[in-house]
């Protein structure tokens, strides 16, 4: 019977999917990603990926990262990147999606990945507390979530520069019926891949030496 209704619902998810096609595709985020990356200050960049959804398929999705860096680091210094948010916008057909099986509201965890270039050595780092609050999920239009958490400092030995660039990200999301219970869904996993051709640097911070 479950398998049955899941199939069912499937079918319903790729009928609303495909009738919204357009929605769905296009560089919304292009001239975005493309635009020079800030040396310093609140920083915003906003680039496309595409995600995976159980039982609704692929989605591109765009990402809009906003932070506040330091103009220039010393030697010795911690590197600190304060108010980090992550605006993830849902296109109106994943929404509708996400409608058919019920959800009225929808949060959870993410973890995004950094590349860090300190001096031209290449060091990975994962944020892995950013939180998703419980969100409406329209009736109509967008479903926009964000995302907030810490960011760890980054000791700096040497002088020179630190290029920060932003890569993939992954979510664990609960949807919720109007009764706060699970939908069919459950709780799944959503990896999201940054799509090709796009500037992922956030801002290269130059490093000066001790006083």
């Amino acid at each position: 019977m479950r398998a049955a209704f899941s199939a069912r619902l499937s079918r319903r998810v790729a009928a609303v999917l495909g009738a919204t096609a357009l929605v769905l595709t296009g560089g919304v985020a292009d001239a975005a990603s493309r635009a020079p990356a800030k040396a310093a200050g609140v920083i915003v960049k906003t680039l496309n990926y595409t995600c995976e959804f159980p039982l609704i398929g692929a989605s591109s999705l765009t990402t809009k990262i906003e932070v506040t860096m330091p103009e220039t680091v010393k030697v010795g210094e911690i590197m600190r990147a304060t108010n980090l948010s992550a605006t993830i916008t849902v296109p109106e057909a994943t929404a509708q999606a996400l409608l058919l099986f019920e959800a009225e509201t929808i949060a959870g965890d993410a973890e995004a990945l950094l590349a860090v270039d300190v001096n031209g050595t290449l060091i990975d780092v994962t944020l892995p507390s950013l939180v998703i609050p419980s969100t409406p999920v329209p009736k109509t239009g967008d479903l926009v979530a964000v995302a907030r958490g810490p960011v760890p400092g980054i000791g700096v030995r040497n002088p020179g520069a630190i290029g920060v660039s932003v890569g993939n990200h992954h979510s664990k999301l609960t949807p919720r019926k109007a009764d706060g219970s699970l939908t069919e869904l459950g709780t799944f996993d959503l990896p999201c891949t940054q799509d090709a051709g796009q500037d992922p640097l956030l801002a290269r911070i130059p490093v000066t030496a001790a006083r």
